[in-house]
């Protein structure tokens, strides 16, 4: 009994722990990814510099 009780509390803290880093990893993605598509090359390295 105890061990599924410890089992299940494990299950729920590694789903906290996903859920924590899942949606703003993808988050993340998307504004990468509407960055991309917005800003220019030309514009990116004129505002951060060559990637020399």
């Amino acid at each position: 009994m105890i061990v599924v009780e410890v089992a299940g509390q494990a299950l729920a803290a590694a789903f906290n722990m996903l859920w924590e880093v899942l949606w703003p990893l993808a988050l993340g993605f998307i504004l990468s990814a509407i960055v991309q598509t917005l800003v220019s090359h030309r514009a990116v390295v004129r505002a951060l510099g060559s990637d020399s």
